[in-house]
């Protein structure tokens, strides 16, 4: 990412400690600005997107409600535990499956 001079994060071989998050410079992104957005786009989903009252996404949603169902739907449709682990940055897989494997029965 070259941001010239404006850059205030870590570079080259310290880039990986850089935020998440973060401003066009590289300055750490307000904690609560990824929740208002994730919350804006449920409702722009919600009043412009859905048809029907039960194709909305709950208001209540949080962000890691997205970290349940992406483990749901890969467990689901039988990826092995091993390749969730790794989406989801687990070690161990058994740790995977005792999490997530009661959110699809």
């Amino acid at each position: 990412m070259d941001q010239g001079d404006s850059w205030q994060g870590h570079e080259e071989k310290d880039f990986d400690n850089n935020f998440i998050f973060t401003q066009t410079n590289g300055k750490q992104m307000n904690l609560f600005s990824p929740y208002h957005e994730f919350k804006r786009v449920i409702r722009i989903f919600n009043e412009n997107v859905t048809e029907y009252e039960s194709q909305k996404i709950p208001e209540g949603a949080t962000m890691h409600d997205l970290r349940h169902t992406a483990a749901a739907i890969l467990i689901s449709n039988n990826l092995d535990p091993q390749s969730v682990a790794g989406v989801l940055g687990h070690k161990d897989p058994t740790k995977t499956l005792n999490i997530y494997l009661y959110d699809i029965q």
